[in-house]
């Protein structure tokens, strides 16, 4: 592809993030009432499913903050970002430190999974927004949690198999490429 249509088709995707995707979501996704964000929403923004994915608040969590260390230091993407770090903190965490799967609207644990990504997402979200924000605690929970995925990996046992190794053994790709993506 010739290098005039790389750059022509670069300020189209980013006019579209930028002018389009971004604002859609900070117009209509942030849940004032209740912290957070709303993950379920048709194309006008109205919400059609009220709980909440705690690996999409880690995402969004992550989006703002990278946005705003990359892109632009608007501060409605720090504001969001912090809306978003406010109600991870709050209502994201089990006594175990492990992260709930979903939880209602207002906070509420719905379901945990066995799976570990909710809690990667939440390791790239916290640490991007402690590198946006300054934030220490952003940073040590970021850090905590971590190390809570790396010993429940090196511990098998604290997880319940998805298969049974007796009946069939595989192994899966999917944990080394999100933990590398989670180390970087």
């Amino acid at each position: 592809m010739k290098r005039d249509r790389l750059l022509e088709l670069r300020e189209i995707y980013r006019r579209e993030l930028l002018e389009s995707v971004v604002p859609f979501w900070l117009n209509h996704s942030l849940d004032y009432e209740h912290g957070g964000q709303f993950n379920s929403l048709d194309r006008a923004g109205s919400v059609f499913d009220g709980d909440k994915s705690m690996w999409l608040q880690s995402r969004a969590l992550w989006m703002f903050a990278k946005l705003y260390n990359e892109v632009e230091q608007r501060p409605e993407w720090l504001a969001a970002s912090r809306h978003l770090y406010d109600f991870i903190m709050r209502c994201g965490f089990d006594r175990d430190g492990r992260m709930f799967f979903a939880v209602t609207a207002d906070g509420r644990p719905l379901r945990k999974r066995r799976y570990l990504f909710t809690e990667t997402f939440g390791v790239i979200g916290l640490a991007e927004y402690a590198r946006a924000s300054g934030d220490a605690a952003a940073m040590e929970r970021a850090v905590s949690t971590y190390r809570l995925v790396i010993d429940h990996l090196r511990n098998p046992s604290k997880l319940e198999p998805k298969v049974y190794p007796e009946t069939r053994r595989a192994k899966a790709h999917n944990v080394s490429m999100i933990m590398l993506a989670t180390t970087q």
